[in-house]
């Protein structure tokens, strides 16, 4: 569903991503993992349109989309989580929620409210309280809520897990496997956990100062040396 051949952005005259080739097939959990500075969320940013490639092509269900502006990728149904979450602090919960069907013109958008307060219910009992006084874990919940309004054919998450108790991390990846399976929404997942994004990914690529230099089955990168040393904390 989305692929980047030798894409190439950064801010201004510096250049973070060099060249970056990866792939992300229909129903898939693919996770970009690296150290931070590496060019994990400028990658993301790239592809949603709000850094703008400098070269090279991005493909989205078969539609070259670079040049598009983001809400135009939005409009496509590749839809992003962004790092910090960005919630709108002085909006409610249920405002929030609405935000993110924005672009929506059809009439089933009650519907999507009434299975994102069953699939967060936290997100139901406080509906009309202002998102900025919700702890670190429920605006994690309430951006990836509203990511799910606005239906993504593919779902992008940066970080996650930023921030997070274990707990929270934990009930957060669990949703979000549960999404990829039952919606079967594919999800590429830049996350700096790299034991919990290699155990839950199909696929993986390791991203080294903007480069790709490493890339397979997530179990086998688990199981690799230099994955182990360089981002498991695992000496061999």
């Amino acid at each position: 569903m989305l692929e980047l051949k030798g894409l190439r952005s950064g801010y201004q005259k510096i250049e973070v991503l060099h060249g970056i080739d990866l792939k992300v097939e229909p129903g898939e959990i693919v996770t970009l993992i690296g150290a931070n500075g590496a060019g994990k969320s400028t990658c993301l940013l790239t592809i949603s349109g709000l850094v703008r490639a400098t070269s090279g092509e991005i493909w989205f269900d078969g539609k070259r989309m670079d040049q598009l502006k983001p809400d135009q990728i939005v409009g496509l149904g590749l839809v992003q989580v962004p790092e910090g979450r960005r919630i709108l602090k002085d909006f409610t919960v249920l405002e929030n929620l609405e935000m993110g069907a924005y672009l929506r013109r059809d009439k089933e958008v009650r519907r999507d409210l009434a299975q994102m307060t069953a699939l967060f219910p936290i997100l139901g009992t406080r509906a009309g309280q202002r998102a900025g006084t919700l702890s670190g874990g429920e605006q994690q919940m309430l951006a990836l809520a509203r990511a799910l309004m606005a239906r993504p054919r593919l779902l992008l998450l940066d970080e996650p897990s930023l921030g997070l108790a274990p707990l929270i991390i934990a009930q957060i990846f669990e949703i979000i496997r549960q999404i990829n399976k039952e919606e079967g929404t594919p999800i590429f997942l830049v996350e700096q956990n790299a034991n919990l994004a290699l155990k839950m990914a199909n696929r993986a690529y390791v991203i080294e100062n903007g480069s790709i230099a490493l890339s397979g089955l997530a179990n086998d990168l688990l199981g690799d040396a230099k994955v182990k040393q360089a981002y498991l904390g695992i000496a061999e």
